[in-house]
């Protein structure tokens, strides 16, 4: 996977614990070569987060999480692979500023799932509480799961013709089911989370588990980028994709409106 200006730029964390992994970075070596570097790939893979107001950030987050995935070949019959998204569960963001413009945890997990469709390039869900709801192979479905694998409720949705399966769990604390299930095989984070991926697998090592594969996907920075109009930016991209700052403008509009 190869970074570009504005894009995103995946590579392996550092996370204590951690087994070596690789992936194409596109770095530039001191003789102008490309590092190339084998791309590890995995039945499961887990990140977490608010989720807040989706916005460009997390998108970038869920994209490069699906790009680790170990995708079944065409005609191949094999267990789906497994994406866990931990959604921070409502009583977590009570703290959060501008809390009254905050999505509930249903509104959030959704989004999530129905980005995941466009990306996987599939139509709307059927609801799988509906007896008459029809499942196509170009189509995704939402279950309730009312107990997951680890003990919570879940939202489930398929995608792919049965090849990807997304988890959305209540994320009750800043560890979720990495520390329940085993098998997972590696976390993704964003800059800002990296030090959970060290945690992880601390809390991992405590229980003679394996570590998980810690991988970061960051915004690049777009400071120093010349503009059309000649001016190099002077805001940080990352800056303009806040979930605080996209609540804080909608409580703005609202104190106006009632002005």
């Amino acid at each position: 996977m190869v970074p570009v200006p504005g894009g995103i730029s995946i590579s392996p964390a550092a996370a204590t614990g951690a087994t070596t992994t690789t992936t194409t970075t596109g770095k530039e070596e001191a003789d102008g070569e490309v590092d190339t570097q084998e791309h590890k790939s995995y039945d499961t893979v887990i990140l977490g987060g608010t989720f807040d107001h989706l916005h460009p950030g997390h998108k970038l987050l869920l994209h490069g999480t699906l790009l680790l995935l170990e995708l079944p070949k065409p005609g191949q019959a094999s267990s789906p692979s497994t994406v866990i998204i931990g959604v921070s569960g409502d009583p977590m963001l009570q703290n959060k500023k501008f809390a009254d413009e905050l999505e509930s945890w249903d509104t959030r997990s959704r989004s999530v799932l129905a980005f995941l469709a466009t990306t996987l390039h599939v139509s709307p869900p059927g609801d799988a509480t509906a007896a008459t709801a029809a499942v196509t192979p170009s189509s995704y479905r939402v279950e309730r799961i009312v107990a997951g694998p680890s003990g919570g409720p879940e939202l489930h949705a398929v995608y792919a013709d049965g090849a990807v399966r997304v988890r959305c769990t209540v994320l009750e604390d800043p560890f979720g089911p990495t520390v329940d299930e085993e098998p997972i095989g590696a976390i993704c984070v964003s800059g800002e989370t990296r030090g959970g991926g060290r945690a992880v697998n601390e809390k991992r090592a405590a229980k003679g588990w394996h570590a998980l594969d810690a991988y970061e996907v960051d915004v690049l920075d777009t400071r120093g980028i010349v503009e059309d109009g000649g001016g190099a930016r002077e805001e940080d991209f990352a800056g303009k994709i806040s979930s605080t700052a996209i609540r804080q403008q909608r409580a703005e509009a609202k104190a106006k409106a009632q002005i």
